[in-house]
């Protein structure tokens, strides 16, 4: 008998304790807000409906709504480029519109709305902010540093993938000072230490380099070229390298394309 009303008890504390979770404000979904196109509209207005939906670095306008059960005390929308925007209260019956403004970086992100207090759930989206990549010239004539930080854009942050390719799709190329003329991918042979005053040696001579130097003084080099991807060990400024042991005579240019994947990032 006694084993029958604690079996009871027990039940009731879990039925009780699923109703209290049923009933408490909880983050459900979160989207981007578009609008839809329709046949009746004409093609004109369609067209610019599609237009309006991108989202596209430095322009305004882009939003996303959170919705879910009851009216949160506070929650955070993570944007997927390390910023973020918490509203307080959050009506998420009616849902909370959130508008943000994409800078530095393109590419894909994870958009995220997370509970701050007083509310449960955390959801994502993934989203692709336009254009997807940067396109940069590096210049041979004059340079006497083999690396220079991209400009114009952000630090690339931990865990982000960062992928490199030739803008110019291998026309462009550095003349090694008459020896020899190279795109990004380089020489075929593996750059020499000391004699030599190659900047990377063990990497490809000639070739471009990739380098983050993060705030605590640490480093990581990757070697460039065609496709190469890595990820970012840790944040700091992205610089694009030449692998050359005596840059002073160098002519021509590379054009670069940079890629970087934000949604493995941390917040």
């Amino acid at each position: 008998m006694q084993t029958i009303q604690t079996a009871k008890r027990v039940t009731a504390v879990l039925l009780t304790a699923a109703l209290a979770a049923c009933n408490t404000p909880a983050i459900q979904s979160i989207r981007h807000n578009t609008a839809k196109t329709s046949p009746t509209l004409g093609p004109d207005r369609n067209a610019e409906i599609r237009e309006s939906n991108r989202i596209v670095l430095n322009r305004p306008g882009s939003s996303f709504t959170v919705s879910g059960r009851g009216t949160c005390g506070g929650i955070r929308v993570l944007f997927g480029d390390g910023t973020s925007q918490e509203v307080s209260p959050a009506d998420l019956a009616t849902g909370v519109q959130v508008g943000h403004t994409y800078t530095g970086w393109g590419g894909p992100k994870k958009v995220t709305a997370e509970t701050v207090w007083d509310c449960i759930g955390r959801t994502s989206i993934e989203v692709t902010v336009e254009p997807t990549f940067q396109a940069v010239g590096i210049g041979a004539a004059g340079v006497t540093t083999a690396c220079n930080a991209l400009p114009g854009v952000p630090s690339v942050r931990k865990g982000s993938r960062v992928t490199v390719g030739d803008a110019s799709n291998g026309l462009a190329k550095i003349n090694m000072g008459g020896f020899v003329e190279r795109g990004i991918d380089g020489s075929p042979e593996v750059a020499l230490g000391p004699p030599f005053r190659f900047p990377f040696p063990g990497l490809k001579a000639h070739s471009l380099v990739l380098r983050i130097n993060g705030s605590n003084g640490s480093s990581q080099v990757e070697q460039g070229g065609e496709g190469k991807s890595f990820v970012a060990r840790h944040t700091g400024a992205l610089e694009l390298c030449i692998n050359d042991d005596n840059l002073i005579d160098n002519r021509g240019a590379w054009g670069v394309k940079v890629e970087v994947d934000e949604r493995g990032a941390e917040q």
